[in-house]
């Protein structure tokens, strides 16, 4: 076995490869309460019983959690609770570390998207706390090694806490700890009688590389959960968005009734048979006539009339009308919406106690809020407005946007003080996804989600890059090394990525239009396209009409990312799809990129062939099917 744990007189002992190539040592568990700390293998406490379980899943794969038995007569509070407090120990100096937060960090006290570092660092010079991020960060560390393989600790629930990772080098020994942390309440409350359970980690050791450890996570992680996105639409659906290259004057909100019904019309033109959603984006609200930027309205545009959240001078008939609409020119309606609001509409005049609080005299960028999910009026005021768009609006789908920093947010307080944030996450989420209809989705975003698959059992898919907006290369490059880093985490029956918009952008030319759709296309399980589709140049067509055809579910994918470090954003991909296999070259560079392709491949883009030595020219891509006969 690769994998071995075990519990003995000096704590928890895990070994992994050959001869132990990585070990943890020494390692203590404990969970601290109101009533003292109770020590995994210790003396136990009267009236408290602290239990630690463990479980073979496979020869490479073993589960650990803890219990606690409150029997004390009162309510305890749990104050802190780690899994592993000791020591890893290294054979060899070529073993790395990879979290995502190495390559990017999310604070909203903090400046939003800070890159840390690289994609990789070497374990015994790497320290650091990990797993705090605001981005709904993958829950999980890999250490890894050319020679002995790659080792996953992560979680296969994620009910109540996060896992969160230290790394501390300290005489030349690295000390390791893995506990779980928990936002929104001091302490979490177990009433005496009660057995609290720590979420279910997992050790798994496989001997190639971190892609082969995330296929065998999800299939350990599929058998435990279902995932939304596993049979969505998404996966097979063309998706228009409003927001993303549109050119129009009061920007990327400036829409209104005949211009999202035109390019119904168009997509259906466009997409055929294929399934296909208009998903209109911000800029439908009260007040938005007047917009130009974005309007932040998300929960508050529906108080105190639901009905009437929309701005009648760009949609006269009403929302209803507007997705009966949609649908008479063959396509699907779908809609954005946040659960954001402004402090000077009349929901936080009227309920200035709805707004979530902060600790310290911390408050978020005016004039935008959010409101305390903790409170029965505000779940209740919430689920009316998803009750509005899916039933009464008669919408199919929905792209949640700004709706992480109600749960993510480190500094957030709950006034009712009995249910962690991830509870109410799953709560909000679980809420959401009631009112979806069969056949339509929830699509998540901001913060882009960088990896969690567990809001995958209710959301189907997630915005993993950042905004496209008017495809500049800038744009691109920027998308495009979140995405190269995002796409590890997502496979193809499980959470789905959307690596957001591709169209035409006429400030950059034909081949980088063509290398930002080939990346959205192969790093991504869902295709999302953008633009004004009625004034298309043959260009612009030719490029939309290929991508969207090419577009099948995705299976598995595999990206260059770990070739080398500032290998970003990655330059050779793969993508298995139920149409074909496709594999990519992209030349991020500005300069010709040298090829030598092993047999003759025809460019999906152009139609040419290419074999033997070829440059391929700067900011271009080659786009392949390596299957025998071709795109199915």
């Amino acid at each position: 076995m690769n994998c071995e744990m075990f519990f003995d007189e000096n704590g928890i002992q895990a070994q992994f490869g050959k001869a132990g190539a990585l070990r943890l040592v020494c390692g203590k568990s404990r969970i601290e309460t109101s009533r003292g700390n109770c020590v995994a293998g210790g003396l136990e406490q009267p009236e408290l019983s602290l239990q630690y379980h463990q479980r073979r899943l496979s020869g490479d794969a073993v589960e650990f959690w803890n219990t606690l038995q409150n029997g004390s007569g009162r309510t305890l509070q749990i104050r802190k609770i780690t899994m592993f407090d000791g020591l890893l120990e290294a054979s060899s100096a070529a073993w790395n570390v990879f979290h995502g937060e190495l390559f990017k960090r999310e604070a909203y006290f903090g400046g939003y998207s800070l890159f840390t570092a690289d994609t990789l660092q070497p374990l015994k010079k790497t320290e650091g706390r990990f797993g705090l991020s605001e981005d709904l960060v993958f829950p999980g560390i890999f250490f890894t090694h050319p020679d002995h393989g790659t080792v996953l600790m992560s979680v296969l629930s994620q009910d109540r806490c996060k896992p969160v990772w230290e790394l501390k080098q300290r005489a030349g020994q690295i000390g390791f700890q893995a506990s779980e942390s928990w936002l929104g309440i001091p302490s979490i409350p177990l009433p005496s009688g009660k057995v609290f359970s720590s979420e279910r980690w997992l050790l798994l050791h496989t001997k190639g590389d971190i892609h082969e450890a995330m296929a065998e996570y999800h299939k350990l992680l599929g058998r435990r959960m279902e995932f939304a996105g596993k049979n969505s639409i998404l996966r097979e659906a063309i998706l228009w968005g409003s927001w993303n290259y549109n050119i129009r004057p009061r920007g990327h909100c400036d829409i209104d009734h005949d211009y999202i019904v035109s390019n119904a019309a168009a997509l259906h033109k466009l997409t055929g048979d294929k399934p296909a959603f208009i998903m209109i984006d911000d800029g439908y609200q009260r007040n938005c006539s007047s917009a130009r930027t974005t309007s932040f309205h998300g929960l508050d545009n529906f108080y105190p009339r639901p009905d009437a959240g929309f701005d009648p001078q760009l949609f006269p008939q009403g929302m209803r009308a507007l997705a009966a609409d949609i649908r008479k020119a063959g396509v699907r309606p779908a809609i954005w919406s946040s659960s954001i609001i402004r402090t000077d509409t009349e929901l936080a005049r009227q309920h200035p106690d709805w707004l979530l609080k902060l600790s310290g005299k911390k408050q978020f960028i005016k004039p935008t809020a959010w409101l305390d999910y903790s409170l029965p009026e505000v779940r209740e005021h919430t689920r009316l407005c998803w009750q509005t768009i899916f039933r009464d609006w008669d919408y199919d789908g929905l792209k949640l946007d700004f709706w992480t920093e109600m749960f993510e947010v480190p500094d957030i307080q709950f006034q009712n003080r009995t249910h962690t944030a991830i509870e109410l996450r799953n709560q909000f989420l679980s809420d959401v996804a009631e009112f979806v209809p069969e056949s339509g989705y929830l699509l998540t975003c901001c913060n882009t989600n960088a990896g969690n698959p567990f809001v995958g059992r209710w959301s189907h898919g997630a915005r993993t890059s950042i905004d496209i907006g008017n495809g500049t290369w800038s744009e691109v490059m920027r998308s495009a090394q979140w995405q190269t880093v995002a796409s590890l985490f997502y496979q193809g029956d499980a959470h789905l990525c959307d690596a957001d918009s591709f169209g035409w952008a006429k400030n950059i030319s034909r081949q980088e239009n063509e290398t930002w759709a080939t990346l959205a296309l192969i790093g991504g399980s869902i295709c999302e396209i953008g633009g004004d589709l009625t004034s298309l140049s043959p260009e612009a067509e030719q490029l939309l009409r290929t991508g969207t055809a090419l577009f099948a579910p995705r299976l598995k994918g595999w990206n260059s990312m770990f070739q080398g470090l500032g290998n970003l954003p990655a330059g050779h991909w793969r993508m298995e799809s139920e149409k074909g296999d496709l594999e990519a070259w992209i030349n991020w560079q500005s300069f010709p990129k040298a090829l030598t392709l092993k047999k003759p491949v025809r460019n999906l883009w152009s139609g040419e062939t290419i074999s033997g030595d070829y440059l391929l020219p700067a900011h271009a891509s080659l786009l392949v099917c390596n299957t025998p006969n071709g795109i199915r």
